[in-house]
C-alpha cells in the first residue's frame, strides 16, 4: 500500500499552481479543497491543504461519508483496486503538478517551516532559479523577509570542514547581534547586512525551542523596520 505522506515528503505546496489545478479557497484562513469526480467508481474525492498537510478522502455518493475501506491493507478485488488506482494517481498528479522539492532536509528545517506556516501562514518561496538551495520566508503585510533557509559548506562560514549543511539567516536587534556571535552555532550573517541579520546552524546545534524564540524576534523585527522606513518617507516627503 502506498504511503500517502510519502507522496508529499520534503515537497512545499505553490499556492497558485493549486488554485490553477483546480483548487479552491474555503472560509477557514489557509484551507484550500479540491474536488473530483472518480469516473471508474462514481465517487468523489476530497482533498485539502491548510498551508502545511495534504488530508485526501474518498467520499462515498450514499451516505456521503468517508470510503476507507479500499485503504486497508486486506482490502482486494478490482473494483476497490480501481478506487486505489484513481486515488493515488491524483495525489502523485498534484504533487508533480502544484509541488516542487524542498531541499531542506534536517529535521530542524522541517520544524521551522512548519512553525513559519503555522504560525504566520509564510511559505518558503524560491525566488531565484540558480539557487535552488536558497529560500525566503516573509510576512504576508509587509513584504519583508524574517528568514531565509539555505544550505552550505561549513567553510564557507568559517568552519574547518567541507560538510554541507542547513543553516538560517534571522534579523537581530543591531545591539545584541555581536553578543550572540560565537562562530559555533551562530555567526555573522551570510550575504546579508551584518549589522542586522545573523545566521545560526539548523544541524540540531540550536535548540528548537530557542530557534522559535529568535523566528518571532526576526518576525518583530520585519514590522519594526518596515514601521521605520514608512515614518523616514513620511518625514522627507514633508
Amino acid at each position: 500500500m502506498k504511503d500517502i505522506k510519502a507522496i508529499f515528503k520534503y515537497k512545499s505546496a505553490d499556492e497558485k499552481k493549486l488554485l490553477e489545478y483546480g483548487f479552491k479557497k474555503t472560509g477557514k484562513k489557509g484551507v484550500l479543497e479540491f474536488r473530483k469526480r472518480l469516473p471508474e467508481s462514481g465517487f468523489e474525492m476530497l482533498v485539502r491543504y491548510d498551508g502545511h498537510e495534504v488530508s485526501p478522502e474518498v467520499i462515498d455518493p450514499f451516505d456521503g461519508g468517508a470510503y476507507t475501506l479500499f485503504l486497508q491493507e486486506t482490502a482486494t478485488g478490482k473494483f476497490l483496486g480501481k478506487i486505489n488506482e484513481e486515488f493515488f494517481s491524483t495525489l502523485e498528479d498534484i504533487a508533480e503538478k502544484c509541488f516542487h522539492m524542498s531541499p531542506f532536509k534536517e529535521r530542524a528545517s522541517q520544524k521551522v517551516i512548519e512553525f513559519a506556516q503555522k504560525t504566520y501562514s509564510s511559505r518558503l518561496e524560491f525566488l531565484w532559479d540558480d539557487l535552488p538551495n536558497v529560500a525566503v520566508l516573509r510576512r504576508n503585510d509587509t513584504d519583508k523577509w524574517f528568514g531565509i533557509i539555505f544550505s552550505l559548506p561549513k567553510r564557507r562560514l568559517g568552519i574547518d570542514s567541507d560538510e554541507t549543511v542547513e543553516f538560517m539567516n534571522l534579523r537581530g536587534d543591531p545591539d545584541q547581534i555581536q553578543s550572540i556571535i560565537d562562530s559555533q552555532k551562530f555567526f555573522p550573517a551570510y550575504h546579508m547586512n551584518k549589522k542586522h541579520w545573523y545566521t545560526l546552524l539548523l544541524d540540531g546545534s540550536v535548540k528548537l525551542a530557542e530557534i522559535k524564540t529568535r523566528i518571532k524576534e526576526s518576525y518583530a523585527l520585519a514590522l519594526k523596520n518596515h514601521a521605520a522606513k514608512k515614518r523616514l518617507n513620511r518625514a522627507k516627503a514633508e
